[in-house]
């Protein structure tokens, strides 16, 4: 299966750092873990650029559903 990931894929999974952590699993369990991360800042206080990490999930949430819609759509149609 490794023989089928792109050269890009490859190079991203050789990384470590904190863009690469969370590239397995479901689109749904990484948008939960943002949620969750979203929360947490929440809960701690807050920071000052908060709202527009909530912008940002929005974002996040509206391609994945929007990409997902459209997925489903050529593949039953």
């Amino acid at each position: 299966m490794d023989s089928f990931k792109t050269p890009l894929r490859r190079k991203l999974d050789s990384l470590e750092c904190h863009f690469t952590w969370n590239l397995s699993g479901s689109k749904g369990q990484r948008v939960e873990g943002l949620r969750e991360y979203l929360e947490e800042v929440r809960k701690g206080g807050g920071c000052p650029w908060e709202g527009h990490l909530y912008n940002l999930l929005g974002y996040i949430v509206y391609h994945i559903t929007d990409s997902m819609g459209r997925h489903w759509h050529t593949s039953t149609g």
